[in-house]
């Protein structure tokens, strides 16, 4: 099924750090954060933020670690010290809770069957 087109700006969030914004050819994601890109899709998206969320929630987390994301297409480092976890957690959910209203108003707004 080819991707919808997005109810929003092609930008789906954006901070000082980084953005993801959507593919206006193929529907992908691509993120750019602290220099750092790689394209996702949106499924990789949100499990790269599941990820991200159960590391930061080691305890030992905060020291500094690498979330590493590998795609059919490519792969990325992202490295995170301090604050970095956070900033990159605040710029997922952004463009998640985007994808989601898109599907919402999306599906509200398709054409329904006639009886």
């Amino acid at each position: 099924m080819p991707t919808p087109p997005p109810l929003s700006d092609l930008r789906l969030a954006q901070s000082d750090r980084g953005v993801v914004a959507r593919c206006p050819c193929c529907g992908d994601l691509d993120l750019q954060f602290d220099g750092v890109g790689v394209t996702l899709s949106s499924a990789q998206l949100r499990q790269m933020r599941r990820a991200l969320a159960a590391v930061h929630a080691e305890k030992d987390a905060r020291w500094g670690w690498a979330l590493r994301t590998e795609t059919t297409r490519e792969s990325a480092v992202f490295r995170l010290v301090g604050d970095d976890a956070e900033d990159l957690a605040g710029l997922l959910d952004a463009a998640v809770a985007v994808l989601d209203l898109d599907a919402l108003l999306l599906n509200a707004l398709a054409p329904r069957p006639t009886a």
